[in-house]
């Protein structure tokens, strides 16, 4: 089996208001192909699993990165501006 290439691009603006405008994209060019949301979520997590183990202290790093996630989906704000690319939209 042939390796796969593929990217993606994070950026964040830090808005008047103190909140984080996050982009995820991927480039349509030098890579093998675009992978759907799941596969983002899959890859970030795994990012986020590398991050994590590579903190002095991990077990304060898991937790501060699940209360962070938390916060996020219990601040309804946090979402109101979301747009989400029809090519990336899921049905479950």
């Amino acid at each position: 089996m042939e390796n796969e290439t593929f990217k993606i691009i994070i950026s964040g603006t830090i808005k008047e208001d103190k909140r984080i405008h996050i982009d995820i994209g991927q480039p349509s060019e030098g890579v093998s192909r675009i992978l759907d949301i799941e596969q983002i979520r899959s890859f970030l997590c795994g990012a986020l699993s590398l991050s994590i183990r590579a903190s002095k202290n991990q077990g304060k790093a898991m937790r501060e990165t699940i209360e962070h996630l938390e916060n996020e989906f219990v601040n309804p704000d946090s979402f109101k501006d979301m747009g989400v690319e029809e090519k990336f939209r899921v049905d479950e």
